[in-house]
């Protein structure tokens, strides 16, 4: 009975978002972000990677919620999305450690030579066109949290922001910084910087 009943929720939550309703959309993350997390960290591991899949997950929800399948399973869907989103993060570990392994089982002297400074001038340019961007109100977040390693609840209290805000704030950039650097990842695994 609890999991018809469930569904039923979710059924409208979805209907409900689906038609732009932000606080059915926050009462859904509300209700799941936890779980959510916990469930992403049973694959990756990692809070902070976790949070930021889900984060991410919730965010392409309400970006594609005019495209969202009515009267579906939302949690079946989503835990779907948080699981695939997994795997692909744990391919990239992957392919991350073999190269690490293949550039350890080399000689290849100093690795601050001259083709990698000028790969890692250039990432570095690109990183900065990526950052002038973003919204400064998405950006100094961020910053706050990768740069200067302060933690969501020390950057919402700084801010004077909600937690939920600056997380969201925080994977938003994120996203826009990974599709604006999207055809620069392969120069992140050559300089070693993701």
């Amino acid at each position: 009975m609890n999991r018809i009943k469930h569904s039923k929720i979710d059924s409208y939550l979805l209907d409900r978002i689906a038609d732009n309703d932000e606080d059915a959309f926050s009462c859904l993350f509300s209700e799941y972000y936890v779980d959510f997390v916990v469930f992403a960290g049973t694959f990756v591991g990692g809070k902070e990677d976790s949070e930021e899949i889900v984060q991410e997950v919730f965010i392409e929800l309400w970006e594609s919620r005019s495209k969202l399948r009515r009267g579906g399973s939302l949690r079946s869907y989503m835990l779907t999305v948080i699981h695939n989103k997994c795997m692909d993060l744990l391919r990239h570990r992957q392919v991350k450690q073999n190269y690490i392994e293949v550039v350890a089982k080399e000689d290849l002297g100093n690795p601050y030579d001259v083709e990698a400074s000028v790969l890692l001038a250039d990432l570095q340019q690109k990183l900065e066109d990526a950052f002038s961007k973003i919204p400064p109100e998405l950006l100094q977040p961020f910053k706050m949290n990768r740069f200067e390693g302060k933690k969501y609840q020390e950057i919402a209290k700084e801010l004077d922001l909600p937690l939920r805000t600056v997380e969201f704030r925080v994977a938003k950039a994120l996203k826009l910084i990974k599709t604006l650097l999207k055809d620069y990842f392969i120069i992140c695994l050559f300089v070693n910087m993701m």
